[in-house]
């Protein structure tokens, strides 16, 4: 964990975190409960609520946080947690308020889709980011685009933290490949790719593929393509999961798919990897960079690259069991032992400077 004395020096903005239904929020509460000893968080958003009450939500937030500002003497850093739209517009009065005061503002980057809404609202973004004092991003490649567009003096690379996993035994003796989707059930996702590739051939798939997909969103239309395709026997639709349930689906499977269409660097690849999991997943955002013998990647909406994926680790335990082996080993790097240094060096650089 961080040292206590810097932690009180860190006030915290983002999303509602407590039961993290998000990846954002998933991250926030990590940091919550294995980076930061004590976490001075205030939350400027909350999915739970509607437009007036999520309204009510940001400006108790900005009051609360100009007060903090005004007669806290102490708080040094804002860390503010943001992605792209709504989000990153929300944050923009944050960083501005922080500036005002001069404190040093830390924003931290996280959504795969940040690219296209810069290249939206450039004039904006830009004047944004420019107030920062330092640039939180998850991979060298996105420390790369922003160091294309910025004039922010500090990027630094932080990935995100993973807890270390939680082994459940298995149970029952099903031989069946097992296949875990996390995340949320949409298009963008790349599930219903991933449901279009076992409906072409279910005399090849149904006794050796058991997919498991756990998440919120289409779930009515999810259960309609399974139905309609006659999956039902192959393909098991988990609900929302977390706790014991989401470690026991981890130390249950073999291979984590997420055939997304546009990402950061999902925490659900990193836990996958902690869990000794093989990962199938396309090649965008972060991934590439943490994708090597422990998996393959391919271009998004390729289909015919998940099904060679899928059949490859079928027919070929060897090059399974390999994959899942550099898995755990790369995993490491995750821990919240390693992702505190890393913090604790960013935050002591900028009060050094």
């Amino acid at each position: 964990m961080l040292p206590k004395g810097l932690a009180g020096r860190v006030l915290t903005i983002g999303c509602a975190y407590k039961n993290p239904k998000g990846g954002v929020a998933n991250v926030m509460n990590l940091y919550s409960r294995l980076i930061f000893p004590k976490f001075h968080c205030v939350k400027n958003s909350d999915g739970r609520y509607g437009f007036l009450g999520k309204l009510c939500v940001a400006v108790f937030a900005y009051i609360k946080v100009a007060l903090l500002l005004m007669f806290d003497r102490g708080l040094a850093i804002v860390h503010i947690h943001t992605a792209s739209n709504n989000s990153f517009r929300r944050s923009a009065y944050f960083v501005r308020l922080t500036s005002f005061f001069h404190r040093k503002v830390v924003l931290h980057m996280h959504g795969g889709g940040f690219k296209d809404y810069y290249s939206n609202n450039a004039e904006f973004v830009l004047s944004i980011l420019d107030r920062c004092d330092c640039l939180v991003v998850l991979t060298e490649s996105w420390k790369a685009f922003f160091e294309d567009i910025t004039h922010c003096p500090h990027i630094e690379v932080v990935e995100n933290p993973i807890p270390h996993p939680r082994f459940l035994p298995k149970l029952g003796n099903d031989t069946r490949l097992h296949l875990l989707f996390l995340g949320k059930v949409c298009r963008e996702k790349g599930i219903f790719d991933v449901l279009e590739v076992l409906s072409k051939d279910i005399p090849f798939y149904s006794e050796r593929v058991c997919l498991h997909i756990a998440g919120l969103g289409l779930v009515d239309e999810l259960l309609k393509t399974v139905k309609e395709h006659g999956l039902n026997d192959m393909v098991v639709y988990e609900g929302w999961v977390s706790g014991d349930r989401k470690a026991y689906l981890l130390s249950n499977a073999d291979v984590y798919i997420l055939p997304s269409y546009a990402e950061g660097l999902p925490v659900s690849i990193l836990e996958a990897m902690s869990y000794g999991l093989f990962i199938i997943a396309s090649n965008v955002g972060g991934i590439p960079e943490v994708i090597g013998e422990n998996g393959v990647i391919f271009p998004p909406k390729d289909l015919c690259s998940i099904d060679a994926a899928l059949r490859k680790v079928l027919l070929d335990y060897a090059y399974l069991n390999r994959g899942k082996e550099a898995s755990l080993r790369e995993a490491s790097l995750y821990y919240p032992e390693n992702i505190s240094v890393k913090l604790q060096l960013v935050y002591e650089k900028l009060l050094n400077s």
